[in-house]
C-alpha cells in the first residue's frame, strides 16, 4: 500500500490581495510521478512555488488549504523549518535554466556551494562529478570549469537538476523542464528523470504545459485552469477519455493527434487570469459545452469511477464513463 508523500489540500494563494489560486488539491504517494499540466497561467508554477515556500515576499500569502509533506504541514513552517526542507528533502528545478543560473560563477563553484550547504559530509569535489555523471553530462570535469553562458540549453538544463539533487531529495519539482527544448534533447531529459527515480526511489512532480510530455512517465495526471484544479486522473485514462472538456481540448490541440498535412487545432479564446475569472466555471467563455449552470455556479471537483475526479456540470451528472475527445 502506498502512501502519500505530498499533499495539497484546498491550497488558496493571494499576491497583493489577488486571488490567483483557489482550492487546489493533489497528491503525490511515494515513489510516484505525478504530471501537473496546464497552459500558461493555469497556477501551475504558483503551485510550485507554494509548494517551496517561494512566493513572493511582498504581498503572497497562503490563504486557505495546507500542503504536507512526509508528515510535516509546510503551510505552518517559519523559515527555519523551511530551511531544513527546501533543497534538502525536496529538490527544484525552476523554469528558465540560464536566468536560474549565476552568470559570473562556473558551474563547478556552484555545484561545490550546493553541496556543502545541502550535503555536508560528503567529499565536495567528487560530489560535484558524481551529480554531473547523474544527469549524463559528458566530460564532467570539463563542464565543472564553464560558465553558464558557454553551455547549450540542454546542458545548462542538466545542470539545473544536478544542483537539485545535491541534497538528495525524496521529492524532486520540476518546472517546464522541457520547455524550449528540441524534441531530442526533450526526451534525454525525461530519461534522466527516469534513471534518477529509478536509482533512488524519488517522487516527481513534473510540470508542463505538453501533454505529450507526461504521457510517458506520469502516473497521475492534474490538470490546472484559471488557477483551480479541474480534472485528476490515471494518466492512461485520461489521455485516453478526459472527464473535463478542457483537458479534450488540450489533447485535440496537441500535434499529435492531427493527420500529415491537416490543420491544427486551436483552442479558442484567450486563458482565464487573476482578476478577471469570470462568474461560475472559468473555462466557461471557451467551453463547447456549456450551459446555463456553467455560467452562474463554479463546479467543484467531484470523484468519478476509481481515483478520478472532475470539475465540470457539462459532462452528464458527472457520469461513470467520460466521453473519449476527438
Amino acid at each position: 500500500m502506498t502512501t502519500d508523500l505530498l499533499s495539497i489540500d484546498g491550497l488558496g494563494v493571494e499576491i497583493a490581495g489577488l486571488p490567483v489560486l483557489s482550492d487546489v488539491s493533489l497528491a503525490l504517494p511515494s515513489h510516484g510521478v505525478l504530471g501537473l499540466v496546464g497552459e500558461t497561467g493555469s497556477g501551475k508554477s504558483l503551485t510550485c512555488r507554494a509548494l517551496m515556500g517561494l512566493l513572493p515576499r511582498i504581498g503572497g500569502r497562503v490563504v486557505a488549504g495546507s500542503i504536507n509533506f512526509a508528515g510535516n504541514t509546510l503551510t505552518e513552517m517559519d523559515e527555519r523549518g523551511w530551511s531544513r526542507v527546501r533543497g534538502g528533502q525536496i529538490g527544484f528545478v525552476p523554469q528558465a535554466s540560464l536566468n536560474a543560473l549565476d552568470p559570473v560563477m562556473t558551474v563547478g563553484s556552484q555545484l561545490r556551494e550546493s553541496v556543502k550547504h545541502l550535503d555536508p559530509g560528503a567529499e565536495v569535489n567528487a560530489r560535484s562529478t558524481e551529480l554531473l555523471e547523474l544527469v549524463r553530462l559528458p566530460d564532467p570535469q570539463g563542464v565543472l570549469r564553464r560558465y553558464p553562458h558557454e553551455l547549450s540549453g540542454g546542458m545548462r538544463q542538466r545542470v539545473m537538476i544536478a544542483l537539485a539533487l545535491a541534497g538528495r531529495p525524496r521529492l524532486l519539482v520540476a518546472d517546464e523542464p522541457t520547455t524550449a527544448l528540441d524534441v531530442t534533447v526533450q526526451k534525454a531529459i525525461l530519461e534522466v528523470f527516469a534513471d534518477l527515480r529509478a536509482a533512488s526511489g524519488m517522487s516527481l512532480l513534473l510540470v508542463t504545459h505538453d501533454l505529450g510530455v507526461v504521457a510517458d512517465v506520469a502516473d497521475t495526471i492534474v490538470v490546472m485552469y484559471g488557477g483551480t484544479v479541474v480534472e485528476v486522473g490515471n494518466t492512461t485514462q485520461v489521455m485516453s477519455a478526459p472527464a473535463h472538456p478542457y483537458t479534450a481540448a488540450l489533447l485535440g490541440a496537441r500535434p499529435a493527434s492531427r493527420a500529415p498535412g491537416e490543420r491544427l487545432v486551436t483552442i479558442p479564446g484567450v486563458p482565464a487570469v487573476p482578476g478577471q475569472w469570470p462568474t461560475g466555471c472559468r473555462f466557461v467563455p471557451r467551453c463547447t459545452h456549456a450551459q446555463d449552470v456553467c455560467r452562474i455556479e463554479q463546479p467543484v471537483l467531484l470523484p468519478l469511477t476509481g481515483d478520478r475526479s472532475s470539475a465540470c456540470h457539462g459532462w452528464p451528472g458527472q457520469s461513470e464513463e467520460a466521453p473519449t475527445h476527438v
